[in-house]
């Protein structure tokens, strides 16, 4: 999980980059096309954290913080599905404050899911660093998307539509940046659902990361 345009600079000591999460990999038949399939490998599930935090049926408009009980962490696992409607843009925010934030969303125009990094922390060490990745994704005639969001401190791995787009992005946020939101630009959507588990660390059982 580097680039070489800045594999050498990244803030980190003594190691340099990290693995992504182990996944799955398939192929499917979507809309008459082979597509190669990524999922995140099941047994990722046995470091869930439970119980999980939930919000059902809520509409968004502009931003929301995730309050309460286990609605924050820099190593979560996330799972949501949102219906468009009239939003240009929607989703969820995750390591969060000291004006640090890494945005995961669906540009409706663009008909595409990005992850937008520009300002997810320390970015100063490579100017290409600061950048908004992203991919084509035509929703469903209902305008539903569906994420899974696995978040580990340094970074961000989102699954769209089941593993038909998959974003995987490093990240250098303060240890304090750990707040998660809901957006929506330009209109307003609605979370149907979403469960988010802290996650556990692999290194330290029972301990979460």
């Amino acid at each position: 999980m580097n680039n070489w345009q800045y594999g050498g600079l990244i803030p980190t000591a003594p190691w340099r980059s990290t693995q992504s999460e182990p996944r799955d990999l398939s192929l499917r038949t979507v809309a008459g096309r082979t597509e190669l399939i990524q999922k995140p490998a099941p047994e990722l599930k046995r470091l869930r954290v439970r119980p999980a935090y939930k919000v059902t049926n809520r509409s968004v408009s502009g931003t929301r913080d995730l309050l309460g009980p286990r609605s924050r962490g820099q190593a979560l696992d996330i799972v949501t599905t949102f219906d468009s409607g009239s939003a240009e843009r929607f989703g969820v925010r995750v390591l969060v404050g000291n004006g640090e934030q890494t945005t995961i969303g669906y540009d409706a125009a663009k008909q595409e899911v990005f992850v937008d990094r520009t300002k997810s922390g320390d970015v100063s060490f490579q100017p290409q660093f600061a950048s908004v990745s992203h991919a084509p994704l035509r929703l469903p005639q209902n305008g539903r998307l569906r994420l899974r969001i696995l978040v580990d401190h340094s970074s961000v791995e989102v699954f769209a539509d089941k593993g038909q787009r998959v974003i995987t992005d490093q990240v250098f946020p303060s240890a304090s940046s750990d707040g998660v939101q809901l957006f929506a630009e330009g209109g307003s959507a609605t979370v149907r659902s979403l469960r988010m588990w802290q996650v556990e660390s692999i290194w330290w059982p029972g301990t979460v990361r």
